[in-house]
């Protein structure tokens, strides 16, 4: 499923031209019994942690928190 807010997507894209193919806009969702689902996110710092580029710091940031608080509100 795919939750890519453009926004945030642009700013990454501002500070570093190839992030798109590391951008944590992925996430999973499985039904693991008839009763219980799981989802499953990328971490937004580890994914940006392959490019030498501390200018994306920031945006893994706001990313993550935004992303945890869905997650929460599940």
């Amino acid at each position: 499923m795919g939750a890519c807010n453009p926004h945030l997507a642009y700013r990454a894209l501002d500070n570093e031209s190839h992030i798109g193919l590391l951008l944590p806009c992925n996430l999973v969702v499985q039904q693991l019994d008839e009763k219980k689902v799981e989802i499953s996110i990328a971490d937004p710092k580890a994914m940006f942690s392959l490019v030498d580029n501390p200018d994306l710091a920031p945006v893994a940031e706001d990313v993550g928190k935004r992303l945890r608080r869905v997650l929460r509100s599940l």
